[in-house]
């Protein structure tokens, strides 16, 4: 529960990592320093929980005897011996495509996947990672009471998909005006990039903090495994268009719809694992988004006509 050191641990890493990035790249452009900004972010990370917490760390009175230690070893193993290869294709799954797209296509295809992915998952990320921190507090609560935490999920559920799809959905229907305005004409791309990706978006933002069910629920092989179906998911989203069309729009979609598809069934697991129907939970993801694209498609109509 303690959000405060959470949150400020958060901007320290962001600030020393980006703020690294910016002044070494433009001094002198280079791989190494995208290597030192990653290296100091995760000191600068540790550094500052460890700062928040130091009178426990160092307290006679909370300090664990060996017993106690071994025996959460033994109870918990499955977190470090599963839950490490889980975040390690997951980690995989995300730096994937870049280097698929690069090998695949080109660095200029790399680059505006890259840039469309990074600006819509900031706020995304944002979001979710603030709310995943809450949701396991809550959740690891009620896991024994399923009733409360099918309720909680839920509730968690139906806010974020809403606020994803409104968000996404300004991406959806005018990236490729908003892309071009904002960076430049040479970025347009980017923003064709961005419509397909801001759908795939809605439901990682939605499904992502609720996957802290795996966890209460102490479900690692079951996580591992869809994290092994996301990596195959992706590896085949992209490597499949490129072999039929050459073409790096078509991966880009594919890519993007493979990963909504994946998502959705994600999200339709952790709420059946909470205790809530699939019928339920079907109405939810798909009817959510389809009311506020349909809002939006209207309107978009209307603003296009103008411009």
């Amino acid at each position: 529960r303690h959000f405060r050191i959470i949150a400020s641990t958060q901007v320290t890493q962001q600030i020393n990592a980006n703020g690294i990035k910016i002044v070494w790249g433009y001094f002198s452009p280079g791989t190494l320093g995208l290597f030192i900004a990653n290296i100091v972010s995760i000191a600068s990370r540790i550094i500052r929980l460890a700062m928040g917490e130091i009178k426990k760390l160092l307290s006679k009175e909370n300090r664990p005897s060996w017993t106690d230690i071994k025996h959460s070893a033994i109870r918990y193993k499955r977190f470090p011996l599963i839950d490490s290869w889980s975040g390690l294709l997951n980690s995989a799954s995300v730096q994937l495509p870049v280097v698929l797209f690069t090998a695949l296509f080109s660095p200029a295809v790399a680059g505006y996947y890259s840039l469309s992915h990074r600006l819509l998952s900031l706020p995304m990320s944002l979001i979710g990672n603030s709310v995943a921190n809450v949701f396991l507090e809550r959740a690891a609560k009620a896991k024994d009471n399923d009733e409360e935490l099918g309720r909680i999920t839920l509730e968690l559920y139906k806010k974020l998909i809403l606020i994803g799809s409104v968000i996404m959905s300004f991406v959806t229907f005018y990236g490729d005006k908003l892309f071009p305005l904002i960076f430049g004409e040479q970025w347009a791309e980017a923003g064709k990039y961005a419509q397909w990706i801001s759908v795939w978006l809605i439901f990682v933002l939605a499904a992502s903090p609720l996957s802290n069910v795996y966890t209460v629920k102490e479900r690692q092989v079951e996580s591992l495994v869809f994290n092994i179906i996301v990596f195959l998911s992706r590896t085949i989203a992209i490597v499949f268009p490129f072999k039929i069309w050459y073409s790096a729009m078509a991966s880009v979609v594919f890519f993007a719809l493979t990963g909504m598809l994946v998502w959705i069934i994600l999200a339709i697991r952790i709420l059946g694992i909470a205790g809530i129907s699939f019928v339920r939970s079907i109405l939810i993801t798909i009817c959510y988004p389809l009311f506020i694209f349909g809002g939006q498609y209207l309107i978009s109509l209307f603003i296009r006509e103008i411009i």
